[in-house]
């Protein structure tokens, strides 16, 4: 089956976190950023389709969403939606740039 590649851009370096990747409202996908380095991803061998985001700001750095605790006041780790759907389609390379600073957090 043929694939195609998406080209991710983000307005900013994103803090440490994880982008998650979904396609039908399942996870496909997931992407560390170290929140020093790099601003862009390349992901080959992307199946067609419709594909959504959202990245968790992972201040503990244990790979998975943390809840908050209200015994040692401190708040769950925060999740931001990402409004954007990119759609890949075979042989193409798909360009998306997502923006952390203008889109909601869910707090």
């Amino acid at each position: 089956r043929e694939t195609g590649r998406m080209i991710l851009e983000f307005d900013t370096i994103p803090p440490y976190g994880i982008l998650f990747i979904t396609s039908n409202k399942k996870m496909v996908y997931q992407v560390v950023f170290d929140g020093i380095s790099k601003n862009t991803h390349d992901i080959d061998f992307v199946q067609p389709g419709q594909y959504g985001f959202y990245y968790l700001l992972d201040e503990d750095r244990d790979g998975k969403w943390s809840t908050g605790s209200i015994f040692e006041d401190k708040e769950a780790e925060k999740i931001i939606w990402i409004p954007d759907v990119t759609t890949i389609r075979a042989n193409w390379d798909v360009k998306s740039k997502l923006d952390l600073h203008s889109v909601k957090r869910k707090e």
